[in-house]
């Protein structure tokens, strides 16, 4: 098992974070295991010097190798605590803005229905949304919306329901066809509700060339982790398990 670990330096609240972007001018067949100093969803957001920058790196060169072997379909991570409150949120928006740019931008997915924040941390409205494609049937790239962060487009989840949530099948369809048609961005990163919420994440695992599975280094619920060793082998070969030193309670 690799660790990863992060200099213990102090971050922002997500309010103080905030006003600086507004002044800018607008186990589990032993996955990889990385350590986090970042803060949770609910206070925090990712720091302009991001300590996670070289495991992002390590990431990116593993989705190079497999961009090549189908360049026809993007590349996907996908983002989930395996209880509440672990910052899988944060730090799916702190990898985006590692590797996005103007000119390789990345599209931000927002499926975690249950604790919706990505569109305020990223600085677009709630609606429209998600809902609008799997209830209305219109399509993703009419609601897709640029960022506060250059290169960031983000589809929020809108008034996604949990009838709709919940149906692994359509979602599961919706991201293979935004992966053919998304051509030019340079990753989808999804944010999925946590494990011990809901089993949405780990039904999508075969979407995803990672998942990435955010913990508490005090812990985590039985329930998530005995979701978890039931996934099939072939989900679990493509999660990585990231501690977040920052995980509250």
């Amino acid at each position: 098992m690799i660790v990863h670990r992060n200099p213990s330096e102090s971050h922002s609240t997500k309010r103080e974070h905030d006003s600086t972007r507004r002044g800018r001018g607008n186990a589990v067949d032993e996955p990889r295991k990385m350590a986090s100093k970042e803060g949770s969803d609910e206070g925090s957001a990712p720091r302009e010097a991001d300590p996670l920058a070289s495991v992002w790196r390590g990431i990116e060169g593993e989705l190079e190798g497999a961009g090549r072997d189908d360049p026809r379909r993007l590349a996907s991570v996908g983002f989930a605590g395996l209880a509440r409150r672990r910052g899988a949120s944060t730090l799916s928006l702190a990898y985006a803005r590692a590797i996005a740019s103007p000119s390789e931008p990345v599209l931000l997915c927002d499926l975690n229905w249950i604790h919706p924040c990505l569109h305020e941390m990223a600085g677009v409205n709630l609606q429209p949304g998600l809902d609008d494609v799997l209830e209305r049937g219109v399509a993703w790239t009419s609601v897709l919306r640029g960022s506060d962060y250059p290169g960031i487009w983000i589809l929020s989840t809108g008034g996604l329901g949990e009838a709709i949530a919940m149906d692994a099948a359509r979602i599961a369809a919706l991201l293979v066809r935004i992966r053919r048609e998304a051509s030019r961005f340079r990753r989808l990163v999804v944010d999925l509700p946590s494990i011990e919420e809901s089993a949405l994440a780990l039904s999508l695992g075969e979407c995803f060339e990672r998942l990435i599975l955010v913990a508490a280094p005090f812990g985590d619920p039985f329930r998530a982790i005995e979701r978890v060793r039931r996934v099939p082998r072939s989900v679990k070969a493509r999660m990585e398990l990231l501690v977040n030193q920052g995980a509250r309670p």
